[in-house]
């Protein structure tokens, strides 16, 4: 079963922050385009794979990076964007919220200032917010 798109209220998850820039304060928003439109799950029976997929704003080619455990990060090919986690649920013995979410900080730890540092923060956030609609989806 996959469950129905998870809308995201980009204001709510996109806060300006005041920054001070060479003497100089600014107001620092996300890009509109590192913010997910929306997420789901669906456990895919063929693969034995839960996948959670973000939606932004264009689209992009993907490809597919394995993480540590049993993880596959999805990321856009160009922009680096989380697109997707594919969780190999049957074999994990934590929780997967707490998996994926350790992934994407050990990606971040690999790759200090990466530009797309913000999205995968985001990403984590949502996953937990939304835990029990994605959890009910993977149980489908």
């Amino acid at each position: 079963m996959t469950s129905e798109w998870i809308e995201v209220d980009p204001s709510a998850v996109n806060p300006p922050k005041t920054e001070e820039l060479d003497g100089v304060e600014v107001t620092v928003l996300m890009s509109p385009y590192d913010i997910p439109k929306a997420l789901r799950g669906r456990y895919d029976k063929s693969s034995k794979r839960f996948v959670i997929e973000f939606h932004y704003i264009g689209d992009e080619a993907t490809r597919d990076e394995p993480s540590e455990g049993h993880l596959v990060l999805r990321l856009g090919k160009n922009s680096g964007r989380l697109y997707g986690i594919i969780l190999d649920v049957d074999a994990m013995k934590a929780s997967w919220v707490q998996l994926a979410i350790l992934a994407l900080q050990k990606r971040e730890e690999k790759r200090q200032h990466h530009h797309r540092h913000e999205n995968y923060l985001l990403a984590g956030q949502l996953l937990q917010q939304n835990e029990p609609v994605l959890r009910e989806a993977m149980a489908s």
